[in-house]
């Protein structure tokens, strides 16, 4: 690994932010969940035209950022979330699902996926209703995630050795990825000009808290990259992920690859940081001081 000095942007935060790991920004705004001295948390909306409060219950509030779009997940302390959209441009409300049991919630410009346990995903495309996505009986879903271009998940059927990885057209439909056998029991795959790269899985015997190792595979060439990694996910021309996370708290080095490059490199965040996000092709990446960083071209 070599050490790579990129021309980050620090976006100042807030005195009351709660979490600045689920802070999240890109070139024009900034989202911090806040709690006052009212005891409320609030997702506080900074950049674009001013700043917007939106109020939360007493659980978990967070936001992601989607084009002009902020999705907010307000969950209570029994785990059932109400999920809504503000338009950033318009300031329009929209509740997506007044109650779910949420078990993850992605988004890219244009769609919005939940997961429902681990029977169901729903899908919101554009302004239409959601449109419900179940695998067959007995089927589990698992691993949702969402790059700059699609959602991916992986399905596992009971009597099948090997999970299948699904992604979302952008209309929102559920399309098979052809995927080779190094994805066929990661927990993680993604793919970047040709190349297959996948996550996973150490044994639990070696006593390792995260996954692991991440290698990437194309046309019979095989690189490893790393050994212990968190949230591998491409942004811009690169693979990013959070290189040998501490137990518990998820701190580590923010990493990233070239495909075809011979090395990878490491970020300067200045220390410790949380795995990094790809926020409207901006790389979005939060340290313990606590800071903010943006890099406009990933």
């Amino acid at each position: 690994m070599v050490v790579a000095d990129v021309p980050w942007r620090s976006v100042a935060v807030p005195g009351d932010v709660e979490q600045v790991r689920y802070a999240v920004a890109d070139g024009e705004r900034a989202v911090f969940p806040v709690r006052g001295v009212d005891g409320v948390r609030r997702l506080v909306v900074g950049g674009g035209g001013g700043t917007e409060v939106v109020g939360g219950g007493g659980g978990v509030l967070r936001g992601v950022l989607a084009g002009s779009t902020l999705v907010v997940q307000d969950q209570d302390v029994a785990g059932v979330a109400r999920v809504s959209t503000v338009d950033l441009k318009t300031g329009v409300k929209r509740v997506l699902v007044e109650k779910v049991r949420l078990g993850a919630l992605v988004a890219v410009d244009g769609l919005v996926v939940l997961q429902e346990g681990q029977e169901c995903l729903r899908v919101f495309a554009g302004a239409g209703e959601g449109v419900a996505h179940c695998p067959p009986e007995g089927s589990t879903i698992s691993l949702l995630t969402a790059g700059p271009r699609d959602v991916r998940w992986r399905e596992t059927a009971p009597a099948e050795a090997c999970a299948n990885w699904f992604r979302l057209e952008p209309g929102g439909r559920p399309q098979r990825v052809e995927a080779g056998e190094g994805a066929c029991r990661a927990v993680g795959a993604t793919w970047l000009d040709g190349w297959e790269i996948t996550t996973g899985v150490t044994p639990y015997e070696a006593g390792a808290a995260y996954p692991g190792p991440l290698v990437a595979r194309r046309d019979g060439r095989e690189f490893a990259l790393d050994t212990t990694v968190l949230d591998a996910e491409v942004c811009g021309r690169h693979l990013y992920w959070l290189s040998r996370p501490r137990y518990p708290d998820q701190l580590g080095e923010v990493v990233r690859w070239r495909p075809g490059a011979d090395r990878v490199e490491v970020l300067d965040t200045g220390g410790p940081a949380w795995p990094p996000r790809c926020v409207n092709g901006t790389l979005a990446v939060s340290t313990a001081g606590p800071r903010l960083l943006v890099l406009a071209e990933p």
